[in-house]
This record gives structure tokens, C-alpha cells and sequence, in this order.
């Protein structure tokens, strides 16, 4: 087995840092209240964004397990095509908790 090499570790950092960089930015030329305001302004396409990135995701995902797993067993890879469905569950409940607040809602409702 070959050790993977630094440069998945740089393709996987670079988007965070190019992230972070453009952040400090946008803080540097404009206030935080105009900030606020056009992230409020453009989260539907946000929504649009996030849930085609899921489809995305999980329609490609036989294509994706035949692409990286060209040497396992025919029954690995039928077993990793079946987990297309738990991966669309687990990225649900991460969009509904963590993107739309859900979880946070209902402590706020709990406690008001």
C-alpha cells in the first residue's frame, strides 16, 4: 500500500485558506452590519447551493465508488454504493441542525 502524498493534504487545506483569506477581506473593506445584511440577502441561494451540492453528492455516487474503488471486491463495492442512501440521511440532518438552526429553534422554543 502507497503512503498518500502532501499534496491532498495542501488540495484540502488550500480552499480553507483561500476561505479565510477572503473573509479577511470583505471584513477589511466593509462594516460588519453590511456584511450581515447581504449574507441575510443571499441566503436562499445559499439553500439552492448547499441542497445541489447534496444532490450532486449522492447522484454521482455510484460513478464516484466505481472511480475510487476500482480495486475492491465487487461485493465492497456494491456494499459502499448502498451507503449512498445513509450519506443523503446524515447530510439532511446536518443541513436541517446546523444550516437552517433547527436544533437551536427548538431549545429557544423549549425554554421561552
Amino acid at each position: 500500500m502507497t503512503r498518500p502524498s502532501g499534496r491532498w493534504l495542501a488540495v484540502a487545506v488550500m480552499p480553507v485558506l483561500a476561505g479565510l483569506s477572503a473573509a479577511v477581506a470583505w471584513h477589511l473593506f466593509e462594516d460588519p452590519s453590511t456584511i450581515r445584511d447581504r449574507l441575510a440577502s443571499a441566503q436562499t441561494g445559499f439553500f439552492i447551493w448547499r441542497m445541489a451540492c447534496i444532490a450532486l453528492i449522492v447522484g454521482l455516487w455510484p460513478w464516484w465508488v466505481a472511480l475510487f474503488a476500482r480495486r475492491a471486491t465487487p461485493e465492497l463495492r456494491r456494499k459502499l454504493v448502498s451507503y449512498r442512501w445513509r450519506l443523503l440521511a446524515w447530510l439532511v440532518i446536518l443541513e436541517m441542525v446546523l444550516a437552517q438552526n433547527i436544533a437551536g429553534l427548538f431549545i429557544e422554543a423549549l425554554f421561552a
